[in-house]
């Protein structure tokens, strides 16, 4: 039975234990070029994000349990240093809660939490192959029917050995 889930923004170094438990689980998922990039978070650096005060954490709950997460980062932008931005650094909900309007809940949470902070302007990537809820909609879809715009593209392409 799936639970109903809950959002909040927590501190990253409390919730951090948990993330080390998904990272893995989100990893294998999403990531591309797995047979060159390991996995392997600098996690003194998300501290040190975390005590600048920049790392902005909203999680995903059921009965208590991580299930989810969305991790930003707020700044200004380098070309509009009047406008507070946050982009996301990574998300994830577990594929078994990914049903109704869990992750729509999840990214209003963040946007809600965000603009209390402040933010005007919020920057999520969704990677074309990862598939959301039972109809196996791509994640730019959910973030289109949240208002979201297509602005970029991003291209990867290894030139290492």
């Amino acid at each position: 039975m799936i639970h109903a889930l809950t959002y909040q923004v927590e501190d990253f170094a409390r919730v951090l234990p948990e993330l080390k438990q998904l990272i893995g689980q989100h990893y294998d998922e999403v990531a591309v070029l797995q047979d060159k990039i390991p996995l392997d978070p600098d996690y003194a650096r998300y501290d040190q994000l975390h005590r600048s005060g920049v790392l902005h954490v909203t999680t995903a709950r059921a009965d208590g349990e991580l299930v989810g997460y969305h991790i930003a980062i707020i700044s200004t932008h380098l070309h509009y240093k009047s406008t507070v931005v946050a982009s996301d650094d990574l998300f994830f909900l577990k594929p078994e809660h990914r049903q109704g309007f869990a992750g729509v809940r999840l990214f209003k949470e963040v946007e809600r939490t965000l603009k209390a902070r402040g933010v005007k302007v919020c920057v999520n990537r969704a990677k074309r192959h990862v598939k959301v809820g039972h109809h196996q909609e791509t994640v730019g879809r959910m973030l289109e029917a949240l208002g979201y715009e297509e602005f970029e593209r991003n291209y990867i392409k290894w030139i290492g050995d």
